[in-house]
């Protein structure tokens, strides 16, 4: 090996050096795969040159943290060591140390949570499964209902994915839930799901897919669609690539047997066409309704890879059809066209904005011949790491989507047709290595008219882009209060949640766990579920408050399972109760054990 003595580097220094990583070395203490380390850290044409060594180190220690921040290695380090310079560069050997936690726990848990009662199960983890990151999942538990010792909600869930196959990788997961009334078990409901994906074949892959899942098209939850698909991709097509991929629907009702087909389609899309000396990529889907149904096509052409003053831009037009094979018409057809952009500033600062005109043709609605204007607009910022088990720094995005009707005769509907804004902020700041301060804030306010733009209706309950529950953001209410003072309706129309952490590691023993002891306060801000108008005043909006206390332990082996415990009390029951208006026991609590943290 060639090392780049001290004289040498000395005669270059003074000179506008580039600083390059050659090659990256993997030295890990346990099981994990270094090849797929090395793909984590190493670009595939290689690192950039750098033009300091700070601005080196700075790169390594971005891909220290994102190891770090996988949760699974006891302890991420490197070293750098100059092994070449001539007059323009000095090249550097890379070499990380990697110590691999324990990535496996089963543990027999006992949950406690006012809202339902005990639960009692077996969990089981594994996020790095034969050592290649596969992640490992499995859960079964019996849930109490209604605090009741003799009624219980079974429930059973095994996840693995991305597990191994060659170049292939296989996803696989599996539900089973059933209620028990007594010695009667009831109400069983099952799922089950296989991906197979990249499985080469010559200079192309194919993917496999089945699934067996709620049928979401019927108000019975226990109709079942089995779902099955085969993609073929990187198919040649004259000067392009083509993916095709073929899916059948089959229905099987309640109560039955057999399977009845629902529906068939046919996904195509070619990437690259070129036209004008640009790159665009058409997809069409066409979906084929049973018994005798209706038949929908949506097709799109959208520009990749260009950019404007070196942002990226794309561009798209659409249709969307349908033709009902009853009354051999068209109907509810859609055509738009759009951009969209996105650029990232210092800071770790992104932006994203999309913008779309429709128009619609043959609608029962109001939207009948009418152009909308619909975008959404996205910023993102910061990033948060952990350093020990502390996290440190701050994260946040907000978004915004919007719809806005043109040219309408009915000029009093000459206005927004929707809108929403939501954002989230979590903030750590750490004071020392044994006190932390944290906050996370999360919200959005919607509005729809009160007139019949579209077929239905409806407002986000909470967090309009994730399925989230409001009630379980907040530690100290119960589910039933939340229900009582805002209703269980679909209407929601501004919701805010801020938690607050005070949190001291008051135990350490060396080598085996930390013991973290944290004192908490949470807000809440709603408006009522079932009000069906827009307008929103002080009257509408419901103020929860709650303080409590929070216990959790993270051992050195196992730093992705926290086992925490939490008391939340309704602060409005404790004001009341050291006013002498209710007793102690009539101060409403919300008691929590189990297993990962608040936020």
């Amino acid at each position: 090996m060639l090392l780049v003595s001290i004289a040498t580097i000395g005669a270059v220094e003074n000179q506008a050096l580039l600083h390059i990583i050659a090659y990256y070395s993997i030295e890990v203490d346990g099981k994990s795969n270094e090849n797929i380390i090395k793909d984590m850290i190493a670009p595939p044409g290689g690192d950039p040159p750098y033009a300091t060594v700070e601005a080196m180190v700075q790169a390594l220690e971005a891909k220290r943290n994102r190891l770090n921040n996988m949760r699974i290695f006891e302890e991420v380090s490197y070293t750098y060591e100059a092994i070449h310079a001539d007059n323009t560069a000095i090249r550097y050997r890379v070499k990380f140390f990697i110590d691999d936690a324990f990535s496996f726990i089963a543990i027999p848990y006992p949950k406690y949570d006012s809202n339902y009662g005990f639960r009692l199960g077996l969990k089981a983890y594994d996020k790095n499964l034969f050592g290649s990151f596969a992640n490992l999942y499995f859960v079964m538990n019996a849930t109490q209902i209604d605090s009741s010792w003799e009624d219980y909600d079974w429930f059973s869930e095994i996840a693995i994915s991305n597990i191994p196959v060659g170049k292939s990788s296989i996803d696989i997961k599996g539900e089973v839930e059933a209620v028990q009334r007594g010695t009667i078990l009831q109400e069983l409901f099952w799922t089950a799901k296989i991906d197979w994906t990249g499985i080469p074949l010559a200079q192309t892959t194919f993917d496999f897919h089945v699934d067996v899942d709620e049928n979401t098209d019927t108000a019975d939850d226990l109709d079942k669609i089995l779902t099955a698909s085969a993609q073929w991709n990187s198919l040649p097509w004259f000067n392009s690539l083509m993916n095709v991929r073929p899916s059948m629907h089959f229905k099987q009702a309640e109560g039955e047997t057999d399977w009845d087909i629902d529906s068939a389609s046919f996904f195509s899309s070619v990437n690259p066409i070129r036209i004008n000396g640009e790159t665009y990529v058409f997809t069409n889907n066409m979906k084929l309704k049973f018994p005798h149904d209706y038949v929908q096509q949506t097709s799109r052409l959208s520009l990749v890879d260009a950019a404007v003053l070196g942002m990226p831009v794309s561009f798209w037009i659409s249709a969307d059809n349908f033709f009902d094979m009853d009354s051999q018409s068209f109907y509810n057809n859609t055509y738009a066209v759009g951009t969209s952009l996105g650029f990232s500033l210092p800071l770790n600062i992104g932006y994203s904005g999309s913008y779309e005109v429709s128009f619609r043709d043959a609608f029962t609605t109001r939207l009948n011949h009418i152009p909308v204007v619909s975008t959404t607009q996205t910023v993102s910022f910061g990033n948060v790491n952990w350093r020990n088990n502390f996290r440190h720094g701050m994260k946040g995005s907000v978004i915004g989507k919007a719809d806005y009707a043109l040219f309408s005769w009915d000029l009093d509907r000459f206005d927004y047709l929707k809108y929403s804004v939501e954002g989230e902020l979590d903030a750590f700041i750490n004071f020392g290595k044994r006190v932390g301060l944290s906050t996370r804030g999360m919200g959005f306010y919607s509005h729809v008219p009160s007139f019949d733009w579209y077929d239905s209706q409806t407002f986000p309950t909470f967090l309009p882009s994730s399925e989230t529950s409001a009630p379980e953001k907040l530690r100290g209410i119960l589910n039933a209060t939340y229900e009582d003072e805002l209703g269980d309706g679909d209407y929601q129309k501004l919701g805010a949640v801020l938690n607050m952490d005070a949190t001291l590691m008051f135990l350490k023993f060396k080598g085996f766990a930390e013991g973290f002891m944290s004192v908490f306060m949470d807000v809440g801000m709603f408006t009522d579920t079932r009000s069906t108008d827009d307008s929103v005043d002080w009257n509408d909006i419901t103020l929860f408050k709650t303080i409590g206390i929070e216990g959790y332990g993270i051992m050195d082996k196992f730093p992705s399972y926290p086992i925490r415990g939490s008391l939340g009390f309704n602060l409005d029951d404790v004001v009341s109760h050291f006013n002498g208006d209710i007793g102690f026991t009539d101060i409403e609590f919300e008691l929590t054990i189990g297993m990962g943290l608040h936020y």
